[in-house]
């Protein structure tokens, strides 16, 4: 696999995994008012701590995706 296939390569995984951050961010934000109902009579949480997992949850997913696909192609944006 030469520099240029795994540049493509990892820059279409960032806009994936960038575009799926922004959709649980949205539906997060839309339905979690549904949901928490839901999620408590079944679970039994509550639902301020369904809003803290998911913030948790989005937060991480952010860091990983910035660290693992974002700086790497940046770093191989810069060597070729």
């Amino acid at each position: 696999m030469d520099l240029h296939t795994l540049k493509s390569f990892i820059g279409w995984c960032t806009v994936f995994n960038y575009v799926l951050l922004i959709v649980w961010s949205f539906v997060s934000y839309a339905l979690i008012q549904r949901m928490g109902g839901l999620v408590e009579t079944i679970f039994g949480i509550r639902s301020e701590k369904l809003l803290n997992a998911n913030f948790y949850g989005i937060v991480a997913y952010k860091l990983c995706v910035f660290f693992l696909n974002l700086i790497p192609f940046v770093a191989l944006c810069m060597i070729t």
